[in-house]
């Protein structure tokens, strides 16, 4: 039976920041010590095994994609870049069925996205200058 893996070849720094629920960061320039990085793990990945990538623009993950063919693996595809990936995983709807672990656990995926202070602080201002627009419009239908 094939596993499958969601990899983000983006840097770790961009993989902190914002990632597609529990992919495994591996950078594009790295990929192709995929087996060796997934072995240390106690893993073995299989040249049939399902493997998606992607990155911020899709670039890399494209790159990846065929470092990982050269390397005779099967069943290897980029899905482009985030927002692009995120789409597509959800519409597949295998967000779920990923197996983000190394360890070989399915679990539930979720997009988890972290912000600055500065950026809450922006967002807060937003929300509170959006009810105070929609406020003063519900007063004028009175």
């Amino acid at each position: 039976m094939s596993s499958q893996y969601l990899i983000d070849v983006r840097t770790p720094e961009e993989f902190s920041a914002a990632r597609l629920g529990n992919a495994i960061n591996i950078e594009y320039q790295i990929i192709n010590h995929l087996p060796d990085i997934f072995a240390a793990k106690g893993v073995e990945v299989k040249l049939s095994d399902a493997i998606t990538m992607y990155c911020k623009s899709g670039r890399r993950s494209g790159i990846a994609v065929q470092t990982l063919k050269g390397l005779g693996y099967e069943n290897v595809r980029s899905i482009g870049g985030f927002e692009e990936a995120k789409e597509i995983l959800l519409r597949e709807k295998v967000l779920g069925g990923m197996n983000g672990e190394v360890n070989g656990k399915r679990g539930s995926v979720k997009v988890e996205v972290k912000r600055t202070e500065e950026e809450e602080k922006k967002r807060e201002e937003t929300r509170k200058k959006g009810l105070g627009a929609l406020m003063a419009g519900l007063k004028g239908l009175e």
